[in-house]
């Protein structure tokens, strides 16, 4: 599929939600930023001019236009939507927990949890990425991270599935998921309703966690708010640090491992090569982050009129960093449409950058290596068992997330 001039008149976002990337290579040729009119917003797609932005705090600010007379308890995502020093604060609350030092010690856990996952394959089965393994293993590793315990998992997870579904129809993104673990999201509740439910289901476990601390975000967040009281850190606050947190790490993860596997049943050539040296899976991690990072863009707002790039730029105006965009400039990778196991040179842009660079990036990282590595000693070969499904958005504006939502495989034993 190609793009032209012409899709930019206005762009059918819609027509471009399972392969956007011919779309961004015009939208990088035209310039660095281009005006998306009808969504009144300012898409910054070249490699260079994101990372510029992305440094930026002085001009650039990650509270929306909307929520700027809110107070900063109100928002949607306190740690999303913040900017120093009330940032940098929530984000030290919970940063111990998500250190590659921390992933280190972790990494014989995630190894657990791998095996255990693939000893429930049978040979010749095929294998559903999705609910098999992509959705289980981050959903246990981030709630266990969090401190929920093994019987609130499901009813936890239902919950925030259900909490975000309800975000993104209040905040229109054009981009929600339909279900949680157990398949069940009522459609006739509110906002409030789901919180207050999603509080009860929290409470018990911090009153514990006060008893008896442990190594948990739910026992630092308790610790914390016991330290600077209710009105600095209310349960509401809470609620929302512990969904940024297992969207963050839970979402990201899920598309990531449906996005490899699935290009690892078509790329036989480069699982060989992961089989034989193990060692390369962390460049090989990355190098589909950059090719298909499941984060596409996040905005960002102007604190003040500005030139920016060469197009004016009113005050409060909404600008999407495009990461899918920048990770695939030519000015930057070559042949950026092409998955390769030896590219080197810059960093992706996948987890963004600065002072909001992803806090669960090495969580992502750590435990999908920790998969690998074992489907690299018990499978020779992955083959495809069926056609892969992209995961519908119905988006009308460029989409935050980009995944799967099913991939049949079959793992072949070595």
């Amino acid at each position: 599929m190609t793009a032209s001039a012409s899709d930019l008149s206005p762009i059918q976002w819609s027509k471009w939600a399972d392969n956007p990337y011919p779309l961004y290579k015009v939208l990088r040729d035209q310039g660095p930023i281009f005006h998306d009119a009808p969504n009144n917003a300012y898409l910054v797609t070249r490699y260079d001019e994101v990372f510029q932005v992305l440094a930026d705090v002085e001009r650039f600010s990650n509270i929306p236009a909307n929520l700027l007379d809110t107070a900063p308890n109100d928002r949607i995502s306190t740690l999303r939507n913040a900017d120093p020093p009330r940032h940098t604060w929530i984000r030290a609350i919970v940063m111990p927990l998500f250190t590659s030092r921390e992933m280190r010690r972790l990494d014989p856990y995630f190894k657990q949890l791998s095996a255990e996952l693939l000893d429930k394959v049978e040979e010749g089965d095929t294998v559903e990425v999705s609910s098999q393994i992509a959705i289980p293993l981050p959903g246990r590793v981030t709630c266990d991270l969090l401190g929920v315990p093994d019987e609130k998992k499901a009813r936890f997870l239902d919950l925030t599935a259900e909490r975000l579904r309800l975000m993104n129809v209040q905040t229109r993104s054009g981009d929600s998921y339909a279900t949680g673990p157990s398949g069940l999201l009522p459609t006739d509740r509110t906002f409030l309703e789901v919180r207050n439910e999603l509080w009860e289901t929290i409470e018990p476990i911090m009153a514990a966690r006060r008893q008896k601390p442990e190594h948990d975000a739910i026992t630092l967040l308790a610790q914390a708010q016991d330290k600077v009281g209710t009105d600095q850190l209310p349960n509401e606050i809470i609620i929302d640090l512990l969904l940024q947190l297992l969207t963050g790490g839970f979402h990201t993860t899920q598309h990531l491992l449906e996005m490899f596997i699935d290009l690892l049943a078509d790329r036989d050539d480069i699982w060989q090569r992961l089989r034989a040296d193990p060692s390369l899976i962390p460049a090989a991690i990355e190098e589909m982050l950059r090719l298909d990072p499941p984060v596409q863009a996040l905005p960002r707002r102007a604190r003040e009129d500005m030139e920016l790039f060469g197009m004016q730029i009113p005050k409060n105006a909404n600008l999407m960093m495009v990461y899918g965009a920048a990770n695939h400039d030519e000015r930057v990778f070559a042949d950026p449409e092409t998955y390769s196991l030896d590219r080197e040179g810059k960093r992706h842009t996948s987890f963004s950058a600065g002072i909001h660079i992803c806090p669960g990036a090495p969580v992502s990282r750590f435990e999908v290596k920790a998969l690998l590595e074992e489907m690299a000693i018990r499978y020779k070969r992955i083959e495809r068992a069926g056609p892969t499904r992209i995961r519908a958005t119905g988006q009308t504006t460029v989409n935050a997330m980009h995944g799967r939502e099913h991939v049949p495989v079959r793992f072949v034993r070595a």
